[in-house]
This record gives C-alpha cells, sequence and structure tokens, in this order.
C-alpha cells in the first residue's frame, strides 16, 4: 500500500461536520511516512480542522490513471511546527 501511495499527489479528505453532513475537499499529500500515515496541510482555522477534532473518523479518495484507494482512517490534528517547517512550501502561501 506505501508504493502504492507514491503515485497519487492529492486526495479528497472526506469529514463529518457537526450536523452529520459529510464534506469533501480536495488535499495535497505532503508527506508519506513509513508507517503508513499520510500527511496534508492545511491552516488552523480551516473547517475542516474543526470537523476532525469533533468527529475524527475520514476518509481519504485518490485516484491517478487507472489506480483507485479509498483509506477508511481516523485523522488527527498534529501541531508541531518543526513538522510544519520541515515540510514547509512556499506555493501554499
Amino acid at each position: 500500500l506505501i508504493e502504492l501511495l507514491r503515485r497519487f499527489d492529492t486526495a479528497m479528505l472526506v469529514t463529518r461536520s457537526a450536523e452529520g453532513e459529510l464534506r469533501s475537499r480536495p488535499m495535497m499529500i505532503v508527506e508519506r511516512d513509513l508507517e503508513g500515515c499520510l500527511w496534508l496541510a492545511t491552516s488552523l482555522d480551516s473547517p475542516k480542522v474543526h470537523e476532525i477534532e469533533q468527529d475524527p473518523r475520514v476518509n481519504l479518495a485518490l485516484q491517478a490513471e487507472r489506480s483507485f484507494i479509498s483509506i477508511e482512517g481516523t485523522a488527527s490534528v498534529v501541531r508541531d511546527h518543526a513538522a510544519v517547517d520541515a515540510m514547509w512550501k512556499t506555493s501554499w502561501r
């Protein structure tokens, strides 16, 4: 799975609002670690951050050429300044 994940640059992140509605948005995959975790970057004041903190169950849908993956899992908001500095790209501004 980790090898297959290297083919994808973006994913549709699906979260759940406080009212139970599903919310989807495209997200750039910033990093993939050896434990199978995918790192996505967003502003801390984004609604998705609040949704993940209220209900961490998420789905990531990925598609590239003829490869498709749907991953159900648990997300967490990481406020690690060293990790942000290591992964930061100027284009995120």
